[in-house]
């Protein structure tokens, strides 16, 4: 066996070496280190109301819930969230959170303590602490709107009105999100949305019709039903049955879509619904989500040749959401059942107040119609919210 000169051996030495140094233009990751899941998330305002013998009146605590997941590294249940309320850039609550695991991905919750009665704009900021060396990230920002919700009440004969609180997210009607990769399937695509209803009355949905660059593919069974909801209560006459606005989430597994090339081991049996791959309609899709015969949400999104559907222009101008998922866009057509619609919330932002970055996706979203009362004006005679009770003194005791 030959041996290598000492100029070989240099070379060599040179070139393990540059292997081993990492590269100058490898790209750094930005953005949250951990996200929140915008389908998962809610924000709640939980009432709770006293009385005396002179009037009602209520008060709320915020509440949220949601799933965060990490983009980088992992979460440690040892880490910190909070939820900070501020109004007019001053936090009138600091709400604690708690996780129900760890991992790749975490549940969490998160339940204030103080009792408020702001309505009007608010700023909710969710801020996440690491443990491992106490820094912290504001791990997402929302410009929200709490609405009064009117309900009547009776003391000496006569009828009075105090108010209850509730977040009014209209924004989230023109807000979806697709993702690849489903619970039950790797290769499955799920799709969330918000509309809104009275009283918990939803569209019976049957299946998602979809073009692609104008030609019809496959319809799309669906059987979505609604999920959690964001509600108000007005009740403002005994003799009429209370208003019940809601604003619901809905959305979940498409079972005939898969994301991605053609399974080549896959077949499609008689009686079946066939399965629809991304990869093989690459182009601009447009699918109606449909109930009774007619569309009730319009989503729109473009599919590349590798089946994947591309980021929104929301992402590359810096809208942060879990690696799998994207925006997509969400309209709501004429005829559409909804009860509420504002087209101001839908031009501002979407997934809970979060203002748009692109100049052009909030006038592309914005419904035609307006169908307002979510929030209905106060009824006439209302006034002022009577304040809440103070707790009683304790009685002087006199010296003997």
């Amino acid at each position: 066996m030959s041996r290598l000169s000492s100029s070989a051996l240099s070379a060599i030495l040179v070139a393990v070496a540059a292997l081993a140094a990492p590269g100058p233009s490898a790209a750094q990751p930005s953005g949250p280190r951990v996200l929140h899941d915008p389908a998962k998330l809610r924000i709640n305002l939980v009432s709770e109301t006293e009385e005396t013998d002179r009037a009602v009146t209520a008060r709320y605590r915020v509440t949220a819930a949601g799933r965060a997941v990490a983009a980088r590294g992992a979460i440690s249940e040892r880490d910190r969230l909070t939820l900070t309320w501020a109004v007019g850039g001053k936090p009138i609550a600091t709400v604690p959170c708690v996780w129900a695991g760890d991992g790749a991905s975490a549940p969490f919750t998160c339940t204030g303590a103080e009792l408020l009665d702001v309505h009007g704009p608010v700023t909710a900021t969710f801020t996440y602490g690491e443990d491992a060396d106490d820094s912290t990230f504001t791990m997402s920002t929302h410009q929200l709107t709490v609405g009064r919700f009117w309900n009547w009440f009776e003391r000496n004969g006569k009828r009075g009105y105090y108010a209850k609180y509730q977040v009014v997210p209209l924004e989230l009607l023109t807000s979806a999100v697709l993702t690849h990769g489903a619970y039950s399937d790797p290769r499955g695509v799920e799709l969330h949305g918000w509309w809104s209803a009275d009283g918990g009355v939803t569209p019976n949905v049957s299946a998602l019709r979809c073009t692609v660059d104008g030609k019809r593919v496959t319809d799309l069974e669906t059987s979505y039903g609604s999920g959690h909801a964001i509600e108000g209560y007005d009740w403002r006459d005994p003799q009429q049955n209370a208003r019940v606005p809601q604003v619901r989430s809905f959305g979940g597994e498409l079972q005939q879509l898969k994301w991605g090339p053609r399974d080549p081991d896959h077949v499609d049996y008689p009686g079946v619904a066939p399965w629809v791959y991304l990869g093989d309609h690459p182009g601009r899709w447009s699918c109606d989500l449909r109930a009774d015969g007619k569309a009730v949400r319009t989503f729109q999104f473009t599919v590349g040749a590798d089946g994947r559907v591309a980021p929104h222009a929301e992402q590359a101008a810096g809208l942060a959401l879990p690696s799998g998922t994207v925006m997509i866009d969400a309209l709501v057509p004429d005829s559409a059942p909804d009860p509420y619609v504002d087209p101001a919330a839908s031009r501002a932002g979407g997934f809970w107040g979060q203002p748009w970055r692109d100049a052009a996706t909030g006038p592309r979203l914005a419904p035609k119609r307006s169908r307002p009362g979510f929030e209905a004006a106060p009824p006439k005679g209302a006034g002022k919210p009577a304040k809440p009770a103070k707790p009683a003194k304790p009685a002087k005791r006199k010296p003997r």
